[in-house]
């Protein structure tokens, strides 16, 4: 017996809308590797802030300038707070997307 897929909310429907959008965008940069490594294998889009920041400004989830192209292993570790300080994240950012 198959379980009922959950419902996706309106906050849902907007990252994946943003992660399409942001697809079309990187594409025509040429950029389909992670910016950090180089590998083409897990890749998710890291954004300059927190997701909740992003509720206030919806627009800038999508926004080139706030996103860079990681694989899964670099995304989580310049998201873990223990292993990349916020100035280091910044750093990153700033030399991606000046």
């Amino acid at each position: 017996r198959k379980s009922p897929l959950n419902k996706i909310g309106k906050i849902g429907r907007r990252n994946l809308n943003a992660s399409k959008t942001l697809k079309y965008i990187f594409n025509d940069y040429g950029i389909t590797r992670c910016e950090l490594c180089g590998s083409d294998y897990a890749l998710t889009f890291a954004h300059k802030e927190r997701r909740e920041w992003y509720r206030s400004a919806p627009s800038l989830l999508s926004d080139f300038k706030h996103a860079i192209l990681l694989c899964q292993s670099c995304h989580s570790v310049l998201d873990d707070r223990s292993k990349t300080t916020e100035k280091e994240k910044n750093n990153i950012f700033g030399r991606l997307r000046p």
